[in-house]
């Protein structure tokens, strides 16, 4: 234990080195089409790039999911069926096993009977209480979408905890939403804290910056990064029940104030009128992935 705490002691400090940088991205292409894209999941740009940025996949090895929801993220460990930019169908795994953690049954049980995941390599709990494996379990360990709603506390713990149940040489991968700045971070991570039906929820949006130093505090070597960008039209968050009308009016009122009054906050999620009465936003994603030392 006093490993693990002087581990998230580094790994905090590192964190909460904040640099007020502008994100190195020229946004000077993107596209002002919206309504046109593959949803973030399931798009095959983004499984492409999180396999590449693993390195060549080995069939002898073991990859763990966390946070698997229904068990689309773990589609780069898999060959897969596209159609239109879109992941239609997964077959055989790349590696030996590919196991999977969440503490949502319903979310893996309905990626089991869509024939994503495997119930024999499933296991729930809360990543907040520590990952129930030995160490040195797995050559592959990644999580989607799900860092943003831990604490800088509770994101260290969790670094630490995959670093531990990481084989020697073994990757981790993380794809994130990213903040550029100090105000674009505190406008996204407020905005993501009221994504929710209920009471507002603890969310906390890091910088690149802030990742890599997360990642290096940890002991992972061999940093990469790459990009890549969500598409959203809040009019989706609603539609699927994500959100109650009141918040979804909410948000878009927080949106509209950003493009009025923040130009720097309205650049960076490139944020727009539907003209059908809600917002169009664009998020930079980061994909950053580590390197447990064999020694």
């Amino acid at each position: 234990m006093d490993k693990v705490n002087a581990g998230v002691l580094k790994a905090k400090a590192g964190l909460r080195q904040f640099k007020d940088t502008q994100a190195n991205v020229d946004y000077s292409s993107r596209s002002q089409e919206y309504g046109k894209h593959v949803k973030i999941y399931k798009e095959v740009a983004l499984q492409v790039k999180t396999r590449n940025l693993f390195g060549k996949l080995s069939p002898d090895c073991i990859a763990l999911d966390i946070a698997c929801g229904e068990g689309d993220s773990a589609t780069c460990f898999k060959e897969f069926e596209e159609k239109d930019g879109t992941v239609v169908a997964v077959k055989a795994p790349l590696v030996k096993r590919v196991e999977y953690f969440d503490n949502n049954q319903d979310m893996v049980r309905k990626g089991a009977e869509r024939g994503q995941i495997e119930d024999e390599h499933v296991k729930f709990g809360d990543v907040k209480d520590g990952l129930d494996y030995p160490n040195s379990s797995f050559d592959y360990v990644m999580s989607r979408f799900f860092v943003h709603d831990l604490n800088p506390d509770q994101k260290s713990f969790f670094a630490y905890d995959a670093r531990r149940i990481l084989k020697p040489g073994g990757k981790f991968q993380v794809v994130e939403m990213i903040a550029g700045d100090r105000e674009t971070q505190d406008f996204v991570s407020h905005q993501h804290a009221m994504k929710t039906k209920t009471t507002y929820r603890e969310c906390w949006v890091p910088t690149e910056d802030e990742y890599v130093a997360l990642f290096r505090a940890m002991g992972f070597t061999d940093i990469r990064t790459d990009r890549h960008f969500s598409y959203v039209d809040t009019m989706q968050w609603l539609l699927e029940k994500q959100i109650t009308e009141e918040r979804f009016n909410e948000l878009n009122e927080l949106f509209r104030q950003a493009i009025k009054n923040r130009p720097a906050v309205r650049d960076y999620f490139n944020l727009r009128e539907s003209g059908k009465g809600s917002i169009l936003v664009y998020y930079p994603l980061l994909l950053i992935c580590g390197t447990k030392p064999e020694k």
